[in-house]
């Protein structure tokens, strides 16, 4: 998507809202009603069948399609992760944001998102370089998520609750140290 029709969709939420006389989020709560009730196949109350009336009007006047059509493009584009959006000004199109934007992981999306910026490449292309990140990414994790020291953790920890060394004067700043260095590791606060 040219950013002009990023900044034109949005621009038009406020258009209509101004033509509504109510806030951008209440027409976004609208087109969900419009949505709900067709998905249900029921009426609109007569003042939200006004309301989505004038709304299509605006649609119509700058031959935006239809009021569904609006609320779905809309919707994938607020739910766009923001470094995502923020490359949609400009600098990418629409087509491979949506093929970059699944990706959970900020590095890969983040790898992803700098390479289509400077090497512009087609959207099977981000397709199958997206593939091959998220498999080294899932290879990586297998080789460092070992079970086999989980499993020894754990049941290390159940010896650990039932020793003695809990009451040695002498080993409490040990055991101190050692949590310390247990919650560095996992980044967690054991209390």
């Amino acid at each position: 998507m040219r950013p002009f029709l990023l900044l034109f969709r949005t621009w038009l939420l406020e258009v209509a809202a101004d033509e509504l006389e109510i806030s951008t989020q209440k027409v976004i709560a609208l087109l969900d009603e419009i949505a709900n009730a067709a998905s249900r196949k029921k009426q609109l109350k007569s003042d939200t069948a006004l309301q989505a009336e004038k709304l299509q009007s605006v649609l119509d006047y700058y031959k935006k399609g239809t009021l569904l059509g609006f609320r779905s493009k809309l919707g994938k584009l607020q739910r766009l992760p923001e470094d995502i959006k923020q490359a949609l000004h400009g600098q990418l199109a629409w087509s491979k944001a949506i093929e970059i934007a699944p990706v959970k992981d900020v590095v890969i999306r983040s790898q992803l998102l700098n390479w289509a910026i400077e090497a512009n490449p087609s959207i099977a292309q981000i397709r199958q370089r997206r593939k091959e990140l998220e498999r080294t990414a899932k290879a990586n994790q297998l080789q460092t998520d070992d079970p086999l020291t989980k499993v020894r953790f754990y049941k290390g920890l159940e010896k650990v609750s039932k020793s003695d060394a809990w009451s040695n004067p002498e080993l409490q700043d040990r055991i101190e140290n050692l949590i310390q260095e247990i919650e560095n590791i996992f980044h967690i606060k054991i209390s």
